[in-house]
């Protein structure tokens, strides 16, 4: 009786210190929390919320907000506790050469023909995400037919069909839009002609539109300044692209404290700069 006693307290003990040495007596680590707050910023890849190994480290989502440079307030290494992580959003600053590339890509060349038949060649730019271009009146002017050269570097000029194909496709050209009044043949015709244009790259071309509030700082040096001291010209010819002088907005001269005014704002903004 013995004996099996002490045979049973052997298997007992042997059982434990084999528990022990394969570590099932061992604590496991704790695992921790990590939130990621894009803090206006948007999604592009990863995940939000992270379970981690304490001592572990945890791997920072892809995301977006604008042009905005993004940062993390905390390190995602060596997770010790429950952690939120916040991104950090911040302009990025353009040199002079990145600033002028920026504006070349953006910068659109405006093709107008007349309702007096004439021709003309004006510049444009883009204000938005939404493809708006502003120009100037004069360019626009009497236009009767509008061509807009962008980034594809193309320029075309439409007939009916294929504008009105486009204008009824908007945002969408994967399929051709239905037109009941346009003869069905024809409109299969000049939608497969878009389309090859589009496969080469030359319509639907991507905009890579750069907010200006994002990328370029507030506090620049302003180093010179126009001043449209009049609106008005003593020659007034009819057939002037700023309407006889005044622009479309009636005769005016500037004040000569509003000049003043403007001298003292652009000296007041050219910071360390001798020369304005």
């Amino acid at each position: 009786m013995k004996r099996k006693t002490r045979l049973a307290a052997l298997v007992l003990v042997a059982a434990l210190c084999a528990g022990f040495i394969t570590g099932c007596g061992a604590p496991a680590k704790p695992t921790y929390t990590v939130t990621f707050d894009l803090n206006g910023g948007e999604l592009v890849s990863g995940e939000l919320t992270q379970t981690v190994t304490e001592g572990e480290n945890a791997v920072c989502p892809e995301a977006v907000n604008g042009r905005l440079a993004l940062a993390w307030d905390k390190s995602a290494e060596n997770i010790t506790a429950d952690t939120v992580i916040t991104a950090q959003w911040s302009k990025v600053v353009m040199d002079t050469a990145d600033l002028a590339e920026y504006v070349q890509d953006r910068t659109v060349t405006v093709n107008v023909k007349t309702i007096t038949g004439g021709s003309g060649t004006g510049s444009g730019f883009f204000v938005d995400s939404e493809g708006t271009i502003v120009t100037n009146f004069h360019v626009i002017d009497m236009a009767e037919e509008i061509s807009v050269e962008v980034n594809s570097g193309a320029v075309y000029v439409l007939d009916d069909l294929s504008y009105a194909l486009l204008s009824a496709a908007g945002d969408n050209p994967d399929e051709m839009p239905c037109l009941p009044d346009a003869d069905p043949d024809a409109a299969k015709a000049a939608w497969a002609e878009l389309m090859e244009l589009r496969q080469q790259g030359l319509l639907y071309a991507p905009m890579d539109y750069v907010d200006p509030e994002t990328a370029v700082p507030k506090d620049a040096p302003v180093k010179a300044l126009c001043l449209h001291v009049s609106h008005d010209c003593n020659l007034r010819c009819k057939y002037c692209f700023a309407s006889t002088g005044d622009f479309g907005t009636g005769r005016k001269i500037m004040p000569p404290e509003t000049a003043l005014k403007a001298i003292d704002w652009v000296v007041k903004k050219s910071g360390k700069r001798h020369n304005i």
